[in-house]
């Protein structure tokens, strides 16, 4: 009986979902579901783009996903950085993507990079709305050790 409820357990565990026992490793593919609506701020007086994110976006917020990229650093003192798809010479900033193409990485823990370092990281995606932020925020983001 022991043996039965054992096989029972692991048989169990093997038909959990994916999601349920890893990361969702996500391309940059993945966060080009987004389109973008006009929307008029009365606080600022201002008309601005509002990011729509597609269902399957909504699927991933707030779930631990991993993405492999460009590093950007984003200050001179090195404590904020971007993944990118393309490396610094053809990113976002620099006019060669959209704001799908760049994440705001809130790591956990204190390491440095420097610019187009490639890298894979994972953490809580989180998909944000404030249209003076980026589209896509990889909050308590961990380097994945790629050896």
């Amino acid at each position: 009986m022991k043996i039965f409820k054992l096989y029972l357990l692991i048989l169990g565990i093997c038909s959990l979902p994916q999601s349920m026992l890893a990361q969702e490793s996500i391309t940059w593919k993945t966060l080009e579901d987004v389109s973008y609506e006009m929307s008029y701020d009365s606080t600022a007086d201002y008309v601005m783009m509002t990011p729509v994110y597609g269902e399957n976006l909504h699927k991933l917020q707030g779930q631990e996903v991993e993405i492999k990229g460009y590093i950007l650093p984003m200050d001179t003192e090195g404590s904020a950085y971007v993944l990118s798809a393309f490396p610094f010479s053809s990113c976002f900033f620099c006019g060669g993507g959209g704001k799908e193409t760049v994440v705001e990485l809130i790591l956990s823990g204190d390491k440095s990079y420097t610019v187009d370092q490639i890298k894979t990281f994972k953490g809580k995606l989180k998909l944000n709305d404030d249209p003076f932020g980026l589209n896509y925020i990889l909050e308590e983001a961990k380097e994945v050790d790629e050896s």
